[in-house]
């Protein structure tokens, strides 16, 4: 995962205002290992993040990086507000635009819709074919448990720490992902 984040996730350098790589620091390859040993052995993770240290960018790039290689993931940002997801979601789009402007692993979806992407593609009679993965974005603000049935691979709640049904939120999304 710190691999594929250092070499394929640009960042936006915002006191430079132009397009960079992330350096290298030992937090951020502790925070790659410690989420790759929660998936080996099948335990959740959770961050309490700094703020300006672009935790955000780095789930964003374990989410994308899931979209795209992992058959039928199904991975979701959510938040209580919308623009929080919205704000996330954002990170999503740079990552794709670059990986298909600057690799050859072009990535779809090939209509995508904001907070809804599905990694499918249909031959010219119609047949699908692809990864058959999903990202998408929801808010919990009117339902805790708005969209996390079935199964999930990876579960990103933005701004956890400021929401209200965060605790029901979990007790909803924790089978999910204990299925996935």
């Amino acid at each position: 995962f710190y691999y594929w984040y250092l070499n394929f996730c640009p960042i936006v350098d915002s006191i430079k205002k132009k397009k960079k790589f992330g350096d290298v620091w030992d937090s951020d390859f502790w925070f790659f290992q410690y989420i790759m040993l929660c998936m080996l052995k099948g335990k959740h993770a959770c961050v309490v993040k700094a703020r300006q240290r672009g935790y955000t960018l780095k789930i964003m790039a374990l989410l994308y990086w899931s979209y795209c290689w992992f058959e039928t993931s199904v991975n979701t940002i959510g938040g209580y507000k919308e623009e929080y997801v919205l704000k996330s979601w954002r990170f999503l789009e740079f990552y794709r635009k670059h990986i298909n402007e600057y690799t050859r692993w072009i990535r779809g979806p090939v209509i995508p819709k904001s907070l809804s992407w599905e990694e499918t593609t249909y031959t010219d009679d119609g047949k699908p074919y692809g990864l058959d993965s999903k990202l998408s974005g929801t808010t919990f603000k009117v339902s805790p448990e708005n969209g996390v049935g079935g199964s999930q691979t990876i579960f990103f709640y933005e701004e956890a720490g400021i929401a209200p049904t965060l605790l029901k939120t979990v007790g909803y999304v924790r089978p999910a992902l204990e299925k996935g």
